[in-house]
Parts: structure tokens; C-alpha cells; sequence
């Protein structure tokens, strides 16, 4: 439980704004992003008003998550980099992982890799120092996206190994299934068929729990995976499978990416 501030807060008021965003978390997988918007802005008004140092980190990185999630990049960074100043200030520690992570992956996303490479880098390092393995593999899906996207695709497929092993162990249901797209995806730049296996793997873990982003990313790299093996008819039925779902939970930057694709078919 979080410490009451010192103003009397009541403790519930403090786990219900927590609580809040966590289901924002669980809105970002299901693709519910309108709804998650909603929640991460009332969590961050109830923190603010809290006073309470630590809730409002929660909560500010809450709302840059989901900026994140949904490619908003440019709006998502002034958070986390708000958010993880707060963190060091504070002395988070058991939170300054995924601090350095969210930030660091925005970067990534963004094409900035020589300030988003450190911050994963930082994250996993951190966390595996002070043994912190919630969300660990999260970290390491994360820093695996930053190399393979850096071209550091033997880093990557280390990283991803070291992910698949850490979701099996603990049996992270949810994580293994975005560590077999970081697989797909290291597929696809070595064009290893593979990969499609990853994927519709992947896929079908989506399916069944309803996470919607994870299939759409999935079909995208599918689709990518099939032009590069020459399988122009099943590329074009993923990607136009990715595309449909991006549109549905307002992804326009991702949408336009399988657009793209499609337009090379």
C-alpha cells in the first residue's frame, strides 16, 4: 500500500487512482484507447490534486503510454520525460525501470535511438539489479525492438531469447505472445520463414485474450514477412488484416505503415 500524504488523504483514495491506471494498461492491450484516454486523464487530475509525488508519476506515465501505444509520439514524450525527471527526483526506485523504459522506447519509436538505446538499456539493467522481475521481460521485448531497429539484429535475437525464457519460466502469458512478435520481426529482416510460424502464434494468443494491437502489429510484420518471401497474395491479405484493425482503434501512423506496404504490392 502507498503511503497516505501528509494532508490525510485516505489511502483508498490513493489505490483507486492507482487502480486507475492500471486499467488503463488493460485498456492499451485491448486497443481501447478513447475509453484509456478518458480514465488516464481523470487519474492524472485526482493525482495532481493528491499531492502525492509517487501517484502522479503512475499516473503521468499512464497518459504518456497510451500517447505511446497509439503512435502518438510527439505528445507522448514531453509526459515520459516529465514523468521520469519526477521518478529520479523522488528516488523512485522500484519504479524507475519502467520510467527509463517508457521513455527510452518512445525514442525508439520515434527513430531517436542514440537518447532511447541507454534508457532501455538502463532499465533492464536496473531492474535486474535490484531484482525487480515484474515486467522484466517487458524491458527486454522493449530493448529487443531497439536494437533490431538500431540494426543490431544479433543483439536483438539475444534479447528476444532472454524475453521467451523469462515469459515460459513465469509463465507470462500476455508478454510471451509480444516476445513472438519481436521474433516475427527479427524474421523478417532475415527473411526466415520462421517467422510466420512466430506470428500466427502470436496471433492467435491475440485473439483469444482480445488484445487487439498485438494482432495488428503481428499481421503487419506478417505481411512484411511475405513480401520478403515473395508471397505477394498472402502479404496482401495480412496487411490489408492490419490495416482494418489499425483504422478500427484510431492508429493512424501505423494504419498509414500498412498502407504503405500495400501500395508496394
Amino acid at each position: 500500500m502507498l503511503a497516505t500524504p501528509p494532508d490525510g488523504t485516505p489511502a483508498d483514495t490513493i489505490e483507486r487512482t492507482v487502480c486507475q491506471c492500471c486499467l488503463v494498461n488493460a485498456l492499451n492491450d485491448l486497443g481501447e484507447f478513447a475509453e484509456g484516454h478518458a480514465v488516464a486523464a481523470e487519474a492524472l487530475t485526482a493525482a495532481t490534486a493528491l499531492g502525492h509525488q509517487y501517484v502522479t508519476a503512475v499516473a503521468r506515465y499512464s497518459v504518456g503510454a497510451i500517447l505511446m501505444f497509439q503512435g502518438r509520439l510527439d505528445e507522448a514524450t514531453p509526459h515520459m520525460e516529465a514523468v521520469l525527471a519526477l521518478g529520479r527526483a523522488h528516488e523512485f526506485g522500484y519504479l524507475l525501470p519502467f520510467l527509463h523504459s517508457g521513455l527510452g522506447i518512445t525514442h525508439v519509436l520515434a527513430g531517436r535511438m542514440e537518447e532511447g538505446l541507454p534508457l532501455l538499456e538502463t532499465a533492464v539493467a536496473q531492474a535486474e539489479g535490484a531484482g525487480i522481475t515484474l515486467w522484466l521481460a517487458l524491458h527486454l521485448i522493449r530493448l529487443g525492438e531497439g536494437y533490431l531497429r538500431s540494426g543490431r539484429v544479433a543483439e536483438a535475437r539475444a534479447v528476444a531469447q532472454r524475453a521467451v525464457d523469462h515469459t515460459t519460466r513465469r509463465s507470462e502469458e500476455r508478454l510471451y505472445g509480444w516476445t513472438l512478435r519481436l521474433l516475427g520481426d527479427i524474421a523478417v529482416v532475415d527473411r526466415d520463414p520462421d517467422g510466420v510460424r512466430h506470428y500466427h502464434e502470436a496471433i492467435e494468443l491475440a485473439r483469444e485474450a482480445g488484445t487487439r494491437p498485438l494482432e495488428a502489429y503481428c499481421q503487419l510484420g506478417l505481411g512484411r514477412l511475405f513480401m520478403a518471401l515473395g508471397k505477394d497474395e498472402d502479404a496482401c491479405d495480412s496487411l490489408t488484416a492490419a490495416e482494418r484493425l489499425f483504422a478500427a482503434m484510431d492508429m493512424a501512423a501505423h494504419r498509414a505503415e500498412a498502407a504503405a506496404a500495400l501500395a508496394l504490392l
